[in-house]
């Protein structure tokens, strides 16, 4: 391993506790930026050539990939505004950059032990302020909904009220935080590591973000329907089990907040209707767009061009970020005709209806997958669907590979869970443009990965240095 290599583990380590820090600091202007200061740092400090040049490599590649759409449409009579791209890009960083970092991301000084502690701290103290939170905003503000439970993203919402996204942003990074220390608390056996967990369990319930809980909960479910099938299939023991634990969990759920229990089933009723603003978007993508643009089910339309974070931005109708964006002077953002002609009216119309629809996500008329099919088109979105799958498959090999080791193989369940996760919340929200989201999460995800691959690896190779010693010593007896 050579000298840059060996700065991998503690560059990176350095590169998430940053990360870490600035995704539950209260400035949002600094969550746009997490994801170049992460990696501008973690160059700094590895000085890896390959990491920076795999970085020009993605800035390359966006470029070419602008030019690409700047052409496609106007060849076509449409015009696309390559500003919005920028945007978009900025947007897409903790996405696009995942191919950036090396594998090799782990020692034994800066191992997975390390990470775990570090976040059961993290955890503990986020915990205890999410619920403090909650309870304060009832005598002060006379409120007991979630909405207030957004940790020190927010620290004062008992005070202030609720911010932005920072209560979808407390409880996303919550469900990373405690997928990732599980396989550490089942193993450790510690009892204050399992308080921590226990009240960082009871923070993400408090926040009351339903579509985060039940996107976890769908997670967790697909994984264990993948990785243990036969199981579920062979033992009515274990179904059982399985049934009364995600039961008991939504029961919970209803009762400590039956205003998000009932209005998910309400939503989820509209959407399968076809009666709620995102299931026309969707009818109105699929149909009126597509007939428009033929070839966006396979190309799309661009980035930023349509419904996605950088595009309703760019339209100028998303309050504060919009007008940051659109003062920016050395961009010309605005919004497309596509943008005006099929979301303006209804995004407009939810945001102007707060009795009606409050500020619940799942009536707004866009999601991040369906903003990259329609954006990035058919081919990006089904080869990322084809990414997840994948993944969770390999995940699954590994998963019996490691059949003898019971913390890896808890890492291998909780990486699936952690990347399945992360794909179900683009169903509600344009939540792959939220980088104080997100980004914190994918870091996790790699590291999980790099443990499991360096364990693999060791694996594969024993057999080969047994026989191999075999042979010397046969060698020598002849």
């Amino acid at each position: 391993m050579s000298s840059v290599q060996n700065n991998y583990p503690q560059a990176f380590f350095e590169s998430f506790v940053i990360g870490l820090l600035l995704t539950l600091s209260p400035s949002k202007a600094l969550g746009f930026a997490i994801p170049l200061i992460c990696i501008v740092w973690f160059i700094y400090r590895s000085r890896s050539g390959n990491t920076f040049k795999r970085v020009l490599f993605v800035l390359l590649g966006w470029g070419v990939l602008m030019m690409f759409y700047s052409l496609y449409n106007y060849y076509f009579g449409w015009r696309y505004n390559i500003s919005n791209g920028i945007v978009s890009f900025i947007h897409y960083a903790s996405l696009l950059f995942i191919v950036v970092f090396p594998a090799a991301l782990l020692n034994e000084r800066y191992s997975y032990k390390r990470y775990a502690k570090v976040l059961m701290y993290v955890i503990l103290f986020e915990g205890m302020w999410g619920i403090m939170q909650r309870g304060l905003a009832q005598v002060i503000l006379g409120r007991n909904d979630g909405d207030i439970v957004e940790g020190t993203i927010n620290p004062l919402s008992f005070i202030q009220g609720h911010s932005g996204f920072s209560n979808q942003f407390f409880a996303m990074n919550m469900v990373f935080f405690l997928v990732f220390c599980f396989p550490f608390v089942a193993s450790s056996g510690s009892l204050k590591a399992k308080l921590a967990s226990a009240i960082g369990l009871l923070a993400l319930v408090f926040a009351s973000v339903g579509h985060v809980f039940y996107s976890l909960l769908l997670a967790i479910v697909v994984t264990y329907i993948v990785f243990e099938a036969h199981r579920i299939l062979l033992s009515a023991k274990t179904l059982f089990v399985f049934l009364i634990a995600g039961g008991g969990m939504l029961l919970l759920l209803s009762q400590l907040d039956p205003d998000i229990y009932y209005g998910a089933q309400r939503q989820a009723l509209m959407f399968l209707e076809g009666d709620s603003p995102k299931a026309k978007a969707v009818q109105i993508a699929f149909n009126e767009v597509g007939k428009e643009y033929p070839l966006m089910h396979l190309l799309g339309v661009g980035p930023g061009q349509y419904a996605s974070r950088a595009g309703i931005i760019a339209s100028g109708t998303y309050g504060g970020l919009s007008d940051f964006f659109t003062s920016i002077p050395v961009l010309n953002v605005g919004a497309t005709e596509l943008f005006d002609r099929y979301i303006r009216s209804t995004w407009v119309y939810v945001q102007n209806n707060i009795e009606a629809f409050g500020n619940s996500t799942m009536y707004r008329p866009f999601f991040s997958l369906l903003s990259v099919y329609v954006e990035f088109g058919g081919i990006v979105f089904f080869l990322m669907l084809f990414t997840v799958v994948s993944q969770v498959f390999r995940l699954r090999k590994k998963y019996y590979q490691l059949k003898d080791k019971k913390q890896l193989r808890l890492l291998c369940f909780c990486c699936s869970s952690a990347i399945l996760f992360l794909f179900f919340i683009g169903l509600y929200e344009n939540y792959y443009e939220t980088s104080q989201g997100i980004f914190v999460g994918i870091l996790l995800i790699l590291v999980m990965h790099s443990i499991i691959r360096t364990a693999v690896s060791k694996i594969s190779k024993a057999p080969n240095e047994t026989n191999h010693s075999q042979k010397e010593r046969a060698t020598v007896a002849g």
